[in-house]
């Protein structure tokens, strides 16, 4: 079972508009997850909207998201 909240995350860096899935405890441990993946200056990093969701809606959102890619 996991330890961590799974968290489907609106936000911005670098003024730039993104959408991801994240395993973290808190707000802050989602920041610091999104420096390391994005890289920028964490200043310029923020965070729109962050809902805990259930893994099964997780796998949902990234099939979703993986199906819209393909269609691009």
């Amino acid at each position: 079972m996991l330890k961590k909240k799974i968290f489907d995350v609106d936000f911005y860096v670098n003024q730039e508009y993104m959408q991801g899935i994240f395993a973290a405890d808190n707000k802050k441990q989602i920041e610091s997850l999104i420096h390391v993946k994005y890289g920028g200056n964490p200043k310029n990093i923020h965070i729109r909207n962050a809902k805990e969701i259930s893994v099964e809606q997780s796998m949902l959102l990234m099939d979703k998201w993986q199906h819209k890619e393909r269609n691009i």
